[in-house]
């Protein structure tokens, strides 16, 4: 996730061209230089977008699998007593790192549950459909790990390594670079988020207005 609190790589350059052009920011130009950053390296809207829709189960709520949860289910949780459980406690943990997580854990958690097993599959089920696809991602040594595919789209596309791995969807990421290269393609070009990117260069620019009017 985007730390606010720090400055991104983009608004450190910025604020270094408009300083160096002599223009003095307050604390609050800085602030809204970083966040207008921010939405343009890590869009809010999209991340939101990009969790895909939670269904509430009793005490939970399940999320679509991201490429990190699917792909322990597919190496590790497939393989317990009750695959059924251990992908139900996939979608509910998608942001922890599952791979240090024992059965007896899994099979604890189940017993908190305040639904019954019927209505967990109901649940499992809805989110499920929300895929259009059948496959989860590729296991580690298959061509691309689930690292590499995360580093991937932070490389190409801004956001942190973690967003990518254990926040988005697993079918809204394939369904982003099939857009974006689909785009490219008959683009002829790469344009990242273009309205902030507007919005920023105006700010920018009435700094500099600022600057020169009080010069």
């Amino acid at each position: 996730m985007s730390n606010y609190r720090k400055l991104s790589s983009q608004a450190e350059a910025e604020i270094d061209a408009l300083r160096s052009q002599g223009v003095t920011l307050s604390d609050s130009d800085v602030i809204a230089i970083n966040a207008l950053c921010w939405e343009i390296e890590t869009p809010s809207r999209r991340v939101s977008l990009a969790r895909g829709k939670p269904v509430k189960c009793g005490n939970v709520y399940l999320w679509p699998l991201t490429i990190h949860s699917g792909a322990w289910f597919n190496e590790v949780g497939s393989e317990y007593e009750s695959a059924e459980i251990a992908l139900a406690y996939a979608m509910t943990h998608r942001d922890a790192d599952l791979y240090t997580v024992e059965e007896s854990q899994v099979k604890a958690w189940f017993k908190t549950i305040r639904a019954t097993i019927d209505e967990l599959r109901i649940s499992m089920a809805t989110i499920i459909d929300q895929s259009k696809r059948d496959e989860l991602p590729v296991k580690k040594g298959a061509g691309i790990t689930i690292s590499q595919l995360a580093q991937m789209m932070v490389d190409n596309h801004g956001g942190s390594f973690e967003m990518w791995e254990r926040q988005c969807s697993i079918d809204y990421i394939f369904d982003f670079i099939d857009t974006t290269c689909k785009q490219d393609e008959a683009e002829q070009k790469h344009v990242r988020n273009q309205k902030m990117t507007m919005i920023l260069g105006r700010f920018t620019n009435s700094l500099l207005k600022r600057h020169k009017s009080n010069g």
